[in-house]
């Protein structure tokens, strides 16, 4: 049995490597266990070969994950340590494959918990550097480091442009900018999006102006909500402004890589989705307006974090409508400083999955 875990994400490392293995006939004799918290076994997402356990914390989820686990001669996990309270058997294999590649915030809260295993376990790197910064802070006897892509990555390969468009009904002729920042308010249903939730504040006139922009411009500003933002969006309704979350991509089978390849450039904040749009080489923007309510509140991992960011500094509303309507453009202007990056956090791999299988079977041998 090997078991992949990916929490409520279907498109994230644990799901991705899981299809990835049940494509291969040198697995054929395993049987393959996806985990997850949400019930997507009706979405056509995985391989016939792989069966989905949707875990809710129910007394028979919990006995299905136990018998599953103790049959396991492999587990992947990214989101949710199941493992850390179970016995397993010593010829187990554990590896953390982790959800993203570094965190710039301060993620302690979920790194803790993911760290937390009383058995042996591998934990997967993306680079020397990251490796390197993992080790400073979880120096533990049980862990052994390795490098590798992420699986997730491969999901770059695919050519959906023309169908995120249709799915999304935007008009082909139009560039997408992503938005893309980290919550403020974790879990907050009454937030207000552009005054509690965007780290730069826009009345209602100035947001109408921006869809009037956008539409000379010919340009949709794509904001993609933090799966921890629950804000309400039932009455905001512009042309070119619209709002994505996590629930209607699923729903469309659209993830992020699909939409990067949509895209013309990401404007984000200290979210690690930057790292993963770097492997488009596509524009980078960088809203840094709160970086010290922000840096008080939460914290950053990495001290002076703006020198590992490729892309434009945006320190105030100015900044950010040029950029969403004139620097993004300018695609040259950081193109060293994203290959710089590149090789920093997401590392020089073409196949992500096949680079993983091959390293855990040289550290497994």
């Amino acid at each position: 049995t090997i078991i992949f875990e990916s929490g409520d994400n279907i498109f994230d490392n644990g799901f991705v490597f899981a299809n990835y293995i049940a494509g291969r006939p040198d697995y054929k004799k395993y049987r393959l266990i996806c985990i997850g918290k949400k019930r997507v076994a009706d979405n056509n997402v995985f391989l016939p070969s792989i069966f989905y356990l949707h875990y809710d914390n129910s007394f028979a989820s919990q006995l299905k994950l136990l018998k599953f686990s103790l049959r396991a001669k492999y587990i992947f996990y990214s989101y949710d340590n199941y493992w850390k309270y179970i016995n397993l058997r010593k010829s187990t294999k554990i590896v953390f494959i982790r959800h993203g590649a570094f965190p710039i915030k301060n993620v302690s809260e979920y790194y803790d918990s993911m760290f937390d295993n009383k058995n042996f376990y591998y934990v997967l790197c993306t680079t020397p550097f990251v490796r390197q910064q993992l080790e400073l802070r979880y120096p533990k006897d049980n862990i052994k480091y390795f490098l590798s892509g992420m699986p997730r990555s491969d999901l770059l390969k695919s050519n959906k442009v023309d169908y995120v468009f249709k799915a999304l009904r935007i008009d082909t002729k139009l560039k997408i900018i992503i938005i893309a920042c980290t919550f403020r308010h974790f879990d907050d249903p009454n937030a207000s999006f552009f005054k509690d939730e965007f780290p730069i504040s826009f009345s209602k006139k100035e947001v109408c102006d921006l869809n009037k922009m956008a539409i000379k411009k010919n340009v949709v500003l794509l904001f993609k909500l933090h799966h921890a933002q629950f804000c309400n969006m039932t009455n905001f309704s512009y042309s070119n402004i619209i709002f994505v979350d996590d629930d209607l991509l699923q729903k469309n089978k659209i993830n992020n890589f699909d939409l990067f390849n949509a895209s013309s450039a990401l404007v984000t904040d200290y979210s690690a989705i930057f790292i993963d749009y770097l492997l488009t080489d596509k524009p980078l923007g960088f809203i840094l307006t709160d970086k010290k309510q922000y840096g008080d509140k939460r914290g950053f991992t990495i001290p002076n974090f703006e020198d590992y960011l490729p892309g434009e500094k945006i320190l105030n509303k100015k900044e950010f409508v040029n950029f969403v309507f004139e620097a993004f453009l300018e695609s040259k202007k950081f193109a060293k400083a994203r290959f710089e990056a590149r090789k920093k956090f997401t590392g020089d791999y073409f196949n992500f999955s096949e680079s993983l299988i091959n390293e855990v079977k040289k550290i497994w041998n």
